[in-house]
């Protein structure tokens, strides 16, 4: 069997978990404070590390100045954590990017860190002809067969493109756990239709404070697409958050669906000077909370850990999301082993497999209505294309 692993399986725990509450004065956002001070005085663009976290002391983005990043192998939400006050006057982007071949003809657009692709348009270069592929993500849009046929991405709500091929809405409120927007499809059409990436993830928590009068953004940018994809999410936790800036997870022109923010503080007016309160422009499905959480205290666990076709093939934990190419002449059937631990809820796992062209497969196992603390694997799957790279991709659902 000839497959291709890059990267470990994204594994989307969208199941409901209980969090633990805290008080004010109990809080900590987390940080060992071991990045040190976070200064953004200009145009900055750092790589994430391998988890995603970054543990500072303060964070500061000057007036002016946008702070961006760039994926890291298992393209993990963004975690700015600080021992001290958070402060943004200038902007903070997870926003969607341009395709990584630039044209969409090969690949759509790039999700933010966190957030997922989009698919590739119905034509590639030379003038070939194929079908154009499914946006990425549990709301992913899907292919459409004619011009302007893709579907949007969706996430808190249902893209506006194009109807049946719109992707579905998932995910909670507490954005506990915290997971991005989704891609766009391509369409069978002119070869600049290909789908936008869906925007991306980030969490920001302060010990003492965040105050934000300049703007946060996880939105889906058309980057030359038709069918874009949904907006993505930002989460603010601390005991005091206060600001008239704006936080964004949208989608352009509202056409693909819209992401979620989640406000948790205690404190929304600072008593005794009521110029400091939480006054913000929100473009996206909001909610507000007292939330003081992070990290739960015990993680549900989803990862794909073997491919059979018909023989095991061993997936590391820790290696990224996977894609797989089956070479012509072998069997199109592939059973998928997932491996899931720490549910307190029942839950059923859904096994997404996105051809570079063609519709995206989802598989679905049985009902687990036991939780379960121990690592346990169960096998699924079905058939699949042969000679072209699948992207694969799992999450849960509630029951």
């Amino acid at each position: 069997m000839n497959t291709t692993l890059t990267l470990r399986a994204c594994a989307l725990l969208l199941a409901t978990l209980a969090p633990t509450l805290l008080r004010a004065q109990d809080f900590t956002s987390g940080s060992t404070g071991a990045y040190g001070a976070m200064n953004i005085t200009t145009n900055t663009t750092l790589a994430m590390p391998a988890d995603g976290i970054f543990h500072c002391t303060t964070i500061d983005v000057a007036s002016g100045a946008t702070l961006t990043f760039t994926r890291n192998a298992l393209n993990t939400p963004v975690y700015l954590l600080a021992t001290g006050d958070v402060t943004v006057a200038g902007t903070i982007s997870v926003s969607s990017t341009a395709p990584a071949d630039g044209t969409g003809s090969v690949v759509g657009g790039t999700g933010g860190p966190g957030g997922f692709d989009g698919g590739a348009s119905g034509y590639i270069a030379g003038g070939v002809t194929r079908l154009a592929g499914d946006g990425q993500g549990p709301g992913g849009g899907k292919r459409g067969a004619g011009n302007y046929a893709g579907g949007s991405g969706s996430f808190a709500t249902q893209g506006q493109q194009t109807g049946a091929n719109r992707g579905a809405t998932y995910g909670t409120e507490l954005l506990i756990p915290l997971i991005g927007g989704s891609g766009g499809a391509g369409s069978d059409g002119l070869n600049t239709q290909h789908g936008g990436g869906g925007g991306g993830a980030i969490l920001i928590a302060s010990t003492t404070k965040i105050t934000v009068s300049g703007a946060i953004r996880a939105d889906a940018l058309p980057t030359g697409s038709y069918a874009v994809g949904s907006g993505g999410a930002v989460r603010l936790v601390s005991p005091r958050v206060y600001g008239s800036g704006t936080l964004s997870a949208t989608s352009y022109g509202n056409w693909g669906g819209t992401g979620r923010i989640r406000v948790d503080s205690v404190f929304k007016v600072e008593p005794g000077d009521f110029t400091q309160k939480l006054a913000f422009n929100f473009q996206g499905v909001t909610s507000l909370g007292t939330t003081l959480l992070v990290f739960p205290a015990t993680t549900p666990e989803l990862d794909v850990v073997a491919l059979f076709n018909p023989n095991r093939t061993d997936i590391p934990l820790g290696s990224g999301p996977v894609t797989i190419t089956l070479p012509n002449g072998s069997s199109p059937n592939v059973a998928f082993g997932v491996r899931y631990a720490n549910f307190t809820q029942g839950f059923r796992i859904k096994v997404k497999v996105i051809p570079e062209s063609g519709d995206a497969l989802v598989f679905t196992s049985t009902d687990f209505p036991t939780p379960n603390a121990s690592p346990t694997e169960v096998s699924f799957g079905g058939a699949i294309p042969v000679n072209m790279k699948c992207t694969v991709q799992a999450w849960t659902e509630p029951l």
